[in-house]
């Protein structure tokens, strides 16, 4: 792993924490939809009330998603270029 400097190492870390952030929202997102599913097959009664929450879920997962894959694409273009960000003077 190459030395970065002060502003590169900080530019990592807030890629890296960003998307372990969305990482664990793309998970949650995906557990409420799946206990909103099992909810409507176990009583049909709820599905008019459920089913539009769901399909907002759905919407916010593919949110989530896109800017999951956005840092992502960033990180590795980042890190394909030595992470390049800043330079020995900022760190001085």
């Amino acid at each position: 792993m190459a030395n970065l400097t002060k502003r590169a190492h900080t530019q990592r870390t807030h890629l890296e924490t960003a998307q372990a952030a969305l990482s664990t929202l793309l998970a949650d997102v995906d557990e409420v939809t799946l206990r909103n599913r099992q909810a409507m097959q176990r009583s049909p009664l709820v599905e008019p009330v459920l089913s539009p929450a769901i399909d907002r879920l759905d919407g916010i997962r593919t949110g989530v998603a896109v800017a999951l894959d956005e840092l992502s694409s960033m990180w590795y273009a980042e890190r394909a270029d030595g992470w390049p960000f800043g330079s020995q003077a900022d760190d001085e």
